[in-house]
């Protein structure tokens, strides 16, 4: 429907943000975690006050079918899909699940879980081979 939308107003790109430090989105099938712990989060921030939380677990992720199709019916409607995945910051769901990916530099390291707040992270991924090979 959001592709329909942006037809409908002659926009010609889709700019898909697919992960962040509270979650990760896209089915990777050599990464599994990415889906089993990265793409959950215990809650969102409150809308109207993003200093609460709303206690609701959320999760969600896009299967490798589902975003063929979302390409698909994009290019259909002539419209160019460019995924946003950030790095080295905005990692923090990734390391949740991946901790071995993650900076090690931080005082006090420990493996974070997938956040809820929307601020910055101290969390990045390292520059080892195995993370840039991710």
């Amino acid at each position: 429907a959001r592709v329909d939308t942006l037809a409908l107003y002659k926009f010609n790109v889709f700019h898909w943000h697919l992960v962040d430090d509270q979650g990760w989105r896209i089915e990777i099938n050599r990464y599994p975690r990415l889906i089993s712990v990265a793409s959950h989060r215990p809650a969102t921030p409150i809308e109207g006050d993003r200093t609460q939380l709303d206690g609701v677990p959320y999760e969600g992720h896009y299967t490798q079918e589902e975003v063929r199709a979302i390409v698909a019916h994009a290019t259909e409607k002539f419209i160019t899909v460019v995924p946003e995945i950030e790095i080295p910051g905005h990692a923090q769901g990734v390391i949740s699940a991946y901790p071995e990916f993650g900076n090690f530099d931080i005082p006090d390291w420990e493996t974070p879980e997938t956040r809820c707040f929307w601020v910055i992270s101290e969390y990045t991924f390292n520059a080892l081979d195995e993370t840039l090979e991710f």
